[in-house]
């Protein structure tokens, strides 16, 4: 697969992610909001991609969610 298609898909994927977590401050703004950034190695330990993870909760109007993504590979 072509790398610049993979990583234009990859920055999209971001890009909603950045989206939707604007829309759920914006519809519960009291909505906390915790994010964690990850990485993975694989079976061998080398690097294996990695991901980023939003969890939302404790809002007026949500309680609990997430939004992940994630792009791993190996």
């Amino acid at each position: 697969m072509n790398d610049s298609l993979e990583e234009n898909f990859h920055q999209h994927v971001l890009q909603l992610q950045d989206q939707i977590t604007r829309e759920i401050r914006a519809l519960d703004p009291k909505v906390s909001v915790k994010e964690d950034q990850w990485d993975r190695l694989d079976h061998a330990g080398q690097p294996g991609g990695g991901g980023r993870t939003r969890a939302f909760q404790n809002g007026s109007i949500i309680e609990n969610a997430g939004v992940n993504t994630s792009c791993v590979f190996g």
